[in-house]
């Protein structure tokens, strides 16, 4: 029975991971508005399937993890806020959306509980945010029309702005993986990826672009010396 619901878990994870950024409706020109229903959409299938597990296995399913303490103290930060915002029903919508990442986190968290199941998340990221980098490159030069009302420097994911934070997330992750490969196949398919990505964001000449790959690289380079990982790239390639 386990497995069955952790199968419906990742299932429904790489499904949000795709209709997300990518579910989108052009008569609806706020794009967050499509996405923001995604999520709340999402939100809901993983609490009532959290709520089903628990019931079936008569306890509490709760891993431990560093951030468990940090994140639920924001949580409650931001639940004292609400209860004094003056604009009730704004706040609501706000608090919403955070409750429905924080379900979408700790749904993660407690389903992805290998290494095979790891990396099976991280490439189909990888996967998606390449579609929507393709699609930037493809609508620049007339290839794809859709959306072409929004100008074209444009996504699923909005406009430039928002596209390229998005893409540069996942520059480094693409990048990172390059570096610990040893097949050549792999090595040519994350290059690729990264080839892509690169043109998508020099296409959208965002001062965003910076600000996001200025953070996320030092969010890498803590982790690859919090965890050691320095050590795992040196043995993967020798000309390191």
């Amino acid at each position: 029975m386990y497995r069955y619901f952790k199968s419906i878990d990742i299932f429904l994870i790489k499904l949000a991971i795709i209709l997300i950024p990518l579910g989108i409706y052009k008569g609806v020109d706020y794009f967050k508005a499509n996405q923001y229903l995604w999520l709340k959409l999402f939100a809901v299938f993983f609490l009532f399937f959290y709520l089903l597990k628990s019931i079936t296995k008569a306890e509490i399913i709760w891993k431990q993890h560093p951030l468990n303490l940090p994140i639920f103290l924001f949580f409650i930060i931001c639940s004292l806020s609400l209860m004094l915002s003056k604009i009730f029903f704004v706040s609501l919508k706000d608090y919403l959306i955070f409750f429905s990442y924080l379900i979408l986190f700790f749904t993660i968290i407690n389903s992805v509980d290998t290494e095979k199941d790891f990396f099976s998340i991280i490439n189909f990221f990888l996967y998606v945010s390449t579609f929507v980098a393709l699609y930037v490159i493809l609508h620049f030069y007339g290839i794809i029309t859709y959306l072409k009302e929004f100008g074209p420097t444009v996504s699923p994911i909005g406009q430039k702005n928002w596209t390229s934070n998005y893409l540069a997330l996942f520059f480094f992750i693409a990048f990172f993986l390059f570096l610990i490969q040893k097949k050549r196949k792999f090595l040519f398919k994350y290059f690729l990826i990264l080839i892509i990505f690169y043109i998508a964001l020099m296409i959208c000449r965002s001062r965003g672009i910076w600000i996001s790959m200025i953070l996320t690289s030092i969010i890498m380079i803590f982790l690859i010396y919090h965890f050691k990982l320095y050590y795992m790239i040196k043995k993967k390639k020798k000309w390191i």
